[in-house]
């Protein structure tokens, strides 16, 4: 019963409704990261200009580092639950959010 549910998940996986899926979607979502990273510099170079360098945290980390990394995060976080059918596109997508 097992391999059978394999099986099934795998050609459900790359079905053609999961392939139109990705077809549709993969856009959108090169274009997504491309503007969070975008604004991720904006946001950095903002911040940094505004800076106070003062101590505010154990890390001795400045408070637009730690935005910075709080957003990576989420993108990452998010990039991950997307749980992409296609291995080589997920793996580009969680490449590119590691970099």
């Amino acid at each position: 019963k097992q391999w059978y549910q394999r099986r099934v998940r795998e050609e459900l996986r790359y079905g053609k409704s999961h392939m139109y899926l990705h077809k549709v979607f993969a856009p959108h979502i090169v274009c997504y990261l491309e503007l969070e990273e975008e604004t991720l510099k904006e946001d950095l170079d903002e911040a940094l200009e505004r800076e106070t360098w003062l101590h505010c945290s154990e890390d001795f980390s400045c408070s637009a580092v730690q935005q910075v990394v709080a957003s990576v995060k989420n993108i990452q976080k998010l990039v991950a639950e997307l749980r992409w059918p296609d291995r080589t596109f997920a793996e580009h997508l969680s490449c590119r959010t590691q970099n």
